[in-house]
């Protein structure tokens, strides 16, 4: 089983005044423990809880709201409930398009545990042509869903363009060890 990893587009809701009393979880925003647990994949209940009450925030602007979505997206990931993720990602689209391109990268994360990889291609696509800021994430799906349809060689250069977008990260290396490059003369 491969491991996805998803994009977080959160911003944090900077409230003052009474409102930010109200809207207080241990001494913290629900929105910055939202977007705090989906920068660390926590799946958990209370996460799920705590980006809900965050989405419900009345005093949230739209943008806020879908990066919220988001993160509860990718909180719902972490906790294996894809189509309930698909559903947040859903939602932001529809209110704040302008993010579609870092949020067909956590989209196709989603599609691919659900086995659906060409459209989980066409999101991740869709995200490495409109430059998401999960470019690295977007290749890494890019190369999953490849090679689950049997594109090795697309696979494997998704991969190793994933790699050299985030050298640090070990996913993809780790992807490329299972892959034998030979020269045909």
């Amino acid at each position: 089983m491969f491991r996805l990893i998803a994009f977080s587009t959160a911003a944090l809701l900077l409230v003052s005044g009474e409102a930010a009393a109200q809207m207080t979880f241990i001494g913290r925003e629900p929105a910055a423990v939202c977007y705090e647990s989906a920068l660390v994949a926590r799946g958990d209940r209370e996460s799920q809880r705590v980006c809900t009450l965050a989405i419900e925030d009345q005093f949230m602007t739209s943008e806020a709201r879908a990066r919220t979505h988001v993160n509860r997206g990718v909180v719902r990931i972490a906790a294996r409930d894809f189509e309930s993720a698909l559903r947040d990602f859903e939602s932001a689209s529809r209110l704040a398009p302008g993010l579609a391109a870092d949020i067909a990268a956590n989209r196709a994360a989603a599609l691919i545990h659900l086995g659906r990889h060409r459209e989980a291609l066409t999101e991740a696509n869709y995200a490495i042509e409109h430059n998401a800021r999960a470019r690295a994430s977007a290749l890494f799906n890019r190369g999953v869903a490849l090679e689950e349809l049997g594109d090795m060689r697309g696979a494997y250069a998704s991969y190793r363009q994933a790699a050299e977008a985030r050298p640090g990260w070990s996913l993809p290396r780790e992807a490329l060890t299972r892959f034998q490059v030979m020269e045909l003369t």
